[in-house]
């Protein structure tokens, strides 16, 4: 157990920092199982607990911690789980302009290094199902292949607007380039579902290419509440739409 208010006792400034001081309020436990040298170690059983409702794990391996350019990392499983109610100590409501979830809990891997990064994740809350895997590196090169799936997400809830209700989608996107204005991309929007004033919307699909960082989004669409036509050409970071 670890108590911050110990630590004040120590170095009393330390309480005048905010965040530190909402940590005190509760108790801090944890559990650390790791064998190996700097070069390979091995964390077998990581926990880290604040409260009741706020937890942490991962069993991980780590590689030549010692040595930035060679450092690698691999998060074969974490878990994380909270509430809203431990998220907004630390928050105000106001300033997000949205409402998170009562509960949430997010699972997944990790892997790569400082340069690289490659997730599996899956967040389960009281709003809906999110689930990302992807990639990104910023080595040489900007370097991005993500697939992100929404299933029956209540953004009523989220937005705080009942005129919403809930929402399904799935994107993918993948690009490469030196930076963001000269990337070559590619991305794949379809809305399955959508909830809007008590009327639900299905099958909208957004296209969009990118090469050199110029190109197209399209996307048309009709029903008896809903008929467009859209053509939007992007240049870098301006954007026309026709």
């Amino acid at each position: 157990n670890l108590s911050l208010e110990d630590l004040f006792k120590i170095r009393p400034e330390l309480s005048e920092n905010p965040y530190l001081r909402t940590i005190s309020e509760k108790f801090i436990t944890g559990v650390l199982s790791a064998k190996g040298t700097t070069e390979d170690l091995d964390v077998s059983n990581f926990k880290l607990n604040w409260g009741e409702n706020t937890k942490f794990s991962a069993q991980a391996s780590l590689q030549n911690i010692s040595t930035t350019e060679a450092f690698q990392f691999n998060i074969a499983q974490y878990s994380l789980t909270t509430n809203r109610t431990d998220i907004y100590k630390f928050i105000e409501e106001k300033e997000l302009g949205i409402s998170i979830p009562e509960t949430f809990k997010l699972n997944g891997d990790l892997s790569g290094n400082l340069e690289e990064v490659r997730t599996k994740s899956l967040l389960e809350s009281s709003q809906g199902i999110v689930s990302l895997k992807g990639e990104l590196s910023n080595a040489e090169d900007i370097r991005f292949n993500t697939t992100l799936s929404i299933e029956d997400y209540r953004l009523d809830d989220l937005l705080q607007n009942p005129k919403f209700g809930l929402l399904s989608l799935e994107l993918s996107a993948d690009g490469e380039g030196s930076t963001m204005n000269t990337i070559d991309a590619a991305l794949d929007l379809k809305i399955k579902t959508i909830d809007f004033n008590e009327y639900k919307y299905e099958n909208l699909v957004f296209n969009g290419v990118l090469n050199d960082g110029n190109g197209e989004f399209t996307s048309n669409y009709k029903d008896k509440n809903l008929n467009y036509d859209l053509k939007a050409t992007v240049d870098l970071d301006t954007t026309n739409i026709t």
